[in-house]
Order: structure tokens, then sequence, then C-alpha cells
């Protein structure tokens, strides 16, 4: 192999890998769009009504 021609073989192969990339990088990508969400908070807070608070116990500010 003539050795005069490797480092334009080189030059070649590393642009083709740049270009490569770069058309991959455009390629590769997708946009993913969400809908709108909101929980249902009306029919949460109707579930609760009417019913007794749940009993806890936690400790205070003093730990206590």
């Amino acid at each position: 192999m003539n050795f005069n021609l490797i480092p334009y073989s080189l030059v070649l192969v590393v642009t083709m890998c740049f270009i490569g990339s770069i058309r991959a990088q455009k390629s590769s990508f997708f946009k993913v769009e969400f809908d709108a969400f909101s929980p249902p908070t009306k029919d949460m807070i109707m579930s609760f009504e009417d019913k007794e608070p749940m009993p806890f116990l936690a400790n205070d500010i003093d730990g206590s």
C-alpha cells in the first residue's frame, strides 16, 4: 500500500464518521407530547364528604 495515501484515507474516514453522526443526530429524536392532566379533585373531595375523619397520632413540635 502506498503510504502517501494513508493520511488522505484517514481524513476521509473521519469525515464520513462525522457526517454520519450529524445525520444520525438529526433523525434519531422524536417529540413526545403529553396531554394536560388534572386529577379529578372534585370527585376525590366529594368522596370524603359525610365521613368521619380518620384518627391518627402525631408528635407535636416539642416531640411529646
